[in-house]
């Protein structure tokens, strides 16, 4: 069944807030951290690759304003980058993933996680002086996903894993 009218209109509601925030920010900056089901099979990057891409991107975008996507909402409450940011995450279902997608793309640079979900948004965005951070290893060598002009930044998986591990 679809949801009730009025969850749909608060959602509405808080998409509109949260765009109005990043629209509003002289330099906006995205970082995606995928975790959901990368946890626990060995895919998920280490928090480090988060840390070098926020500090190589404040190095380059004067008074960047961070906002941060991720579906892991406890693990977002205590993320500390080295930078204050605004925890955006609107979703909670995977079938709402659009929002964050529209979100990401509204911003006019991105650090992106080894997901072809941030790629897209970082792709997507409308911006031709954009700065795209990327890591540099990704699941089963497809680091050539990567735009040549995108910045790789060193990564490595949270859990090791031999199957999995860059």
């Amino acid at each position: 069944p679809p949801p009730p009218k009025m969850e749909i209109i608060k959602k509405e509601e808080e998409y509109h807030r949260k765009l109005a925030l990043i629209l509003a920010a002289k330099n906006s900056v995205f970082a995606h951290i995928r975790r959901g089901d990368y946890v626990g099979i060995g895919c998920q990057l280490g928090i480090d690759y988060q840390k070098k891409a926020v500090e190589y991107m404040a190095k380059r975008v004067p008074n960047m304003e961070l906002f941060v996507f991720c579906e892991d909402l406890k693990f977002t409450q205590n993320l500390d980058l080295g930078y204050p940011f605004m925890d955006m995450t609107t979703r909670d279902k995977e079938e709402e993933a659009y929002w964050d997608m529209l979100l990401m793309q509204s911003c006019q640079h991105g650090i992106i996680a080894n997901s072809t979900y941030s790629w897209w948004a970082a792709y997507l965005i409308n911006n031709p002086e954009k700065i795209i951070i990327g890591p540099k290893h990704w699941l089963f060598g497809h680091e050539n996903i990567l735009y040549k002009e995108w910045v790789k930044i060193e990564s490595h998986f949270e859990v090791k894993s031999q199957k999995y591990n860059a």
